[in-house]
């Protein structure tokens, strides 16, 4: 531990003192898993300090046994089998401001070999400890020093924008976060005056306002709602995508993801189609996977995306009959849609191609190939 740290004591918690484990919560620890089993290597052999913050924290175990997401971003440094060790052990950050649970996380961490990981249990709540984090790591390490921050409160009214604007100005462009937002909760109340200060700092500044009001769109509000949010991580890190998590009682919300690396976003993006098959984009919860804790997904039950949305009608819709490169289209399909690179070629350009629907125009590479450089445009209907 370094000075963050509050020095508790380990205090194991009874089991039903623990919070209550939900179905849903599955789909967004599935979601951190995926991500955080990529970023760790990629960014450990690459330089010299990572770390990792959970504002969050809650006491890293639920009532009936599973774990949180502390516990998950621990084991995923200290349960990696590597063949070869990263340049050096991460720093971890957890913050919670229930101070059992804190004790009980703090008892957790002591159960585990960390494998000389620095682990800061933090008693307080994030809008005190966030930054005190972040200046500890901006300052301790040489920089840069590439942070994932999962920022996941109960509500919205303890997650300020500035706090996150702070973080990225501070940690430069290897600070990325995955924000929770209770958009439909927010929907309801968003266009009542005594919640208007407490979504100004959720938004730092009013761009929640136009996303608030019926647009005539077909877009929900609390769908109008996440996507303002998007924007604005995307305005402060470069780059953003937002997944849907809908639980049975349709009170969903967003996970919103803020990288300044195409490598991230496109990471974050397989993520989220590995929770969601259909159309990497959200998690709708069972009406039966709610009484128990369910499957994510039953993989039978998997059907397609309406063909309005469908990669190959989107890049014709985007790209007309002008043309465009492979970089330009893949560009396009990480940037603006719920699509990944690999994706482009294996579902929208070689069965275009393949049926006559797409040319390329500068050579004859291989049948199914489209190498850096290459050149193409839809043929004319």
């Amino acid at each position: 531990m370094s000075e963050l740290s509050s020095g508790l004591n380990g205090q194991k918690l009874n089991a039903e003192n623990l919070p209550v484990f939900k179905a849903h919560h599955e789909a967004k620890h599935k979601l951190l898993r995926e991500y955080v089993k990529v970023w760790l290597p990629k960014l450990g052999y690459s330089y010299n300090k990572i770390a990792i913050i959970d504002g969050f924290a809650s006491a890293g175990r639920y009532k009936e046994g599973q774990q949180g997401s502390p516990l998950y971003l621990l084991h995923a440094y200290a349960g990696w089998k590597a063949k070869r060790a990263i340049k050096s052990p991460p720093h971890f950050v957890f913050i919670e401001s229930n101070r059992r649970f804190a004790e009980h996380l703090q008892w957790e961490v002591d159960q585990i070999d960390c494998r000389g990981a620095t682990v800061d249990v933090i008693h307080g709540t994030y809008e005190e400890k966030f930054p005190a984090a972040v200046a500890q790591i901006a300052s301790s390490y040489s920089q840069p020093v590439p942070t994932f921050s999962f920022i996941d409160p109960l509500g919205w009214k303890d997650n300020p924008f500035a706090l996150i604007s702070e973080y990225r100005e501070r940690l430069g462009d290897k600070a990325e976060a995955l924000v929770y937002v209770p958009a439909s909760f927010m929907a309801r109340f968003a266009e009542q005056d005594f919640v208007r200060p407490s979504l100004e700092k959720l938004y730092g500044g009013q761009s929640f306002e136009q996303a608030s009001q019926d647009d005539g769109s077909q877009l929900q509000a609390a769908e109008r709602l996440a996507e303002a949010y998007r924007r604005r991580l995307a305005e402060e890190f470069g780059r953003a995508t937002r997944f849907r998590i809908d639980p049975v009682r349709r009170n969903e919300y967003y996970l919103l993801f803020g990288t300044g690396s195409p490598k991230g976003l496109s990471e974050m993006k397989k993520a989220m189609w590995k929770v969601d098959p259909v159309g990497g984009e959200a998690y709708e919860q069972d009406a039966k996977a709610a009484v128990g804790h369910g499957q994510l997904f039953d993989p039978s039950t998997v059907t397609t995306l309406p063909a309005e949305e469908s990669l190959p009608r989107l890049l014709r819709s985007h790209f007309g009959d002008r043309e465009f490169s492979i970089e330009e289209a893949e560009a396009y399909t990480l940037d603006q849609t719920r699509y990944v690179e690999s994706q482009l070629r294996r579902w929208a350009l070689r069965p275009l191609r393949e049926a006559g629907k797409l040319a390329v125009t500068n050579g004859m590479p291989r049948k199914g190939q489209f190498p850096a450089g290459t050149k193409m445009r839809f043929v004319r209907r």
